[in-house]
């Protein structure tokens, strides 16, 4: 997860591409922060008592620099671990008219969908039906993807995510439908199911999950998927299971 650093000098302070103080710095080598700009961190270092070199999410500056020295009385770390909650409609699986054991990536994309365009599908069932119109499964990457675009949501499907993408994409207010391993042990974890992320809670993350509940082994009521919450370390498992920038899904493009 980022941190966010917020400027609480007046009028303001500057980024620094040396421990130099900044009124002996060209303007090539420095670029200004007006009073209350916030600065998300993607990593940080000490450099003396009084100044830390950051990576920031963006580029700053005449040369888009990313990499900056900074005056850390002139910051202040904001709270970024908030809990988000998007309203996202949720949609079961196991209505589905043709194969509901095996359309969680349709139902997702659906739910994904209907919140960003609302109205521009009736139903995961009629997704399902113009996806195999263009000749694909609902397993198939590819067919989601020219789907997606055909109903005007711009999407990228990915193998290389992590904890940091599903906050930044929440952040956005943008619903993740990720791909993970929802049958076995989380020391053996197998299977293969989507889902969408719709929200975070402290460190674990909010889901509709379109089978049920992966807590209740989905033994139960497919509502139970509403809203429910999956913890980081079980995500750890069955999400990343190579690591922490291997997880699947499919992510809308700015």
């Amino acid at each position: 997860m980022m941190r966010e650093l917020k400027v609480i000098n007046k009028p303001g302070t500057w980024l620094k591409k040396s421990i130099e103080d900044s009124s002996s710095l060209p303007p090539n080598l420095k670029h200004f922060l007006p009073f209350n700009t916030v600065l998300r961190v993607k990593a940080q270092q000490p450099a003396n008592s009084n100044h830390s070199l950051v990576t920031l999410d963006r580029g700053y500056g005449e040369q888009n620099y990313n990499t900056w020295y900074i005056f850390l009385p002139h910051f202040r770390e904001e709270n970024t671990n908030k809990d988000i909650l998007l309203p996202v409609p949720f949609e079961p699986q196991t209505n589905n008219l043709r194969e509901p054991d095996r359309e969680c990536y349709s139902s997702s994309s659906f739910m994904v969908l209907n919140y960003k365009l609302p109205g521009v599908l009736s139903s995961d069932d009629e997704y399902v039906k113009r996806l195999n119109a263009l000749g694909y499964d609902s397993t198939e990457h590819e067919g989601h993807q020219i789907l997606w675009n055909k109903l005007g949501l711009k999407s990228q499907f990915r193998t290389d995510l992590g904890f940091d993408d599903l906050d930044q994409q929440l952040e956005k207010g943008n619903p993740i439908a990720i791909g993970f391993l929802h049958r076995g042990t989380l020391s053996n974890p197998t299977g293969g199911h989507w889902a969408v992320v719709i929200g975070r809670k402290g460190e674990d993350y909010v889901f509709n999950d379109p089978y049920g509940s992966l807590m209740d082994g989905y033994t139960s009521s497919p509502y139970n998927g509403k809203g429910v919450v999956y913890p980081r370390t079980v995500l750890q498992k069955r999400w990343l299971p190579e690591g922490k920038k291997s997880g699947w899904g499919r992510i809308i493009l700015d």
